[in-house]
């Protein structure tokens, strides 16, 4: 059963890695051109991919334990 739990959960977990790595591209080099705003979309919208990260395991979680 955790096997089956880590593989579902695999594809989600590159996804958001992903992008938390392109978020951190984008807020270091909103950092380097001194570019505030674009500092603050990029924080906010890694919180909101790990926010969503968080839901995706909650939700495969809860489907996963209904299953069996």
């Amino acid at each position: 059963m955790d096997s089956e739990l880590k593989k579902k959960l695999l594809i989600p977990f590159l996804v958001f890695v992903g992008l938390l790595a392109l978020n951190a591209n984008s807020i270091i080099n909103a950092i380097n051109q001194h570019q505030t705003s674009r500092v603050i979309i990029a924080s906010a919208s890694s919180v909101f991919i790990i926010i969503a990260f968080i839901v995706v395991i909650r939700s495969v979680k809860k489907n996963n334990n209904k299953t069996f």
